[in-house]
């Protein structure tokens, strides 16, 4: 592992342990950054279409992976690291750098466009809705679950349902804030996600956040690799 990458992990092993109680079942920390169309098409041919097609079909979102290539000539947000589960090793999940807020679909990117933290506190938790055969949210026929989904989709900034049924883990507290790297580029996003830990009630955790982000900040300033 390149000296950068093992120091940033070492910092999310640490915020996990200090600020998480190493509970990484229910918390999550991921970073993510901005990589090329070309690579990203690649990663995404071996994990959703060859590693992972099986379960993917299962879940019957292997026709999303299908339609949606990435474009070589698009930039994508994609994870440099990650504490916490599922998925902390050979996720096929990627984001497009939206050059515009109409082409946002997802948390990550919305913070990264927006370019400042944001988060979100309490979303529905739609862990139950059985989505693998729903096309459209008006296809769900319970009306509760109907607008719990539209909730969640609006609240984590998912506009496709089947983005949505993509996701892993149904989390229902998020906190995100954008990372700057060498010349002030706008470099990846660190994103906290939970499924029972609130955050608006914990300012201090929030703050600790920010905090570690600076440091991460000045490892991607101070190392190329």
């Amino acid at each position: 592992m390149a000296t950068r990458k093992r120091l940033i992990s070492e910092v999310l092993r640490q915020m996990v342990h200090e600020q998480l109680n190493d509970d990484v079942a229910i918390n999550r920390v991921t970073i993510y950054y901005v990589g090329n169309g070309l690579a990203t098409l690649i990663s995404w041919f071996w994990r959703c279409l060859v590693v992972n097609a099986k379960a993917h079909s299962q879940r019957g979102i292997l026709p999303y992976y299908y339609k949606h290539p990435p474009a070589p000539w698009r930039r994508y947000l994609r994870i440099y690291c990650r504490k916490g589960q599922p998925h902390q090793k050979g996720s096929s999940t990627y984001f497009l750098v939206a050059d515009d807020e109409k082409e946002i679909e997802g948390f990550v990117p919305w913070v990264f466009y927006r370019q400042k933290p944001d988060g979100e506190d309490s979303l529905p938790d739609i862990t139950g809705v059985r989505l693998k055969n729903i096309s459209r949210v008006a296809d769900i026929p319970d009306e509760g679950e109907r607008q719990a989904v539209e909730e969640y989709m609006k609240s984590g900034h998912v506009r496709d349902i089947e983005k949505l049924k993509t996701v892993h883990r149904f989390s229902r507290y998020f906190f995100a804030t954008p990372l700057v790297g060498k010349n002030d580029t706008l470099w990846g996003v660190l994103i906290l996600d939970s499924t029972i830990t609130p955050l608006n009630d914990n300012p201090a955790l929030k703050k600790a956040l920010v905090s570690y982000s600076r440091g991460i900040e000045s490892v991607l300033r101070a190392l190329p690799y």
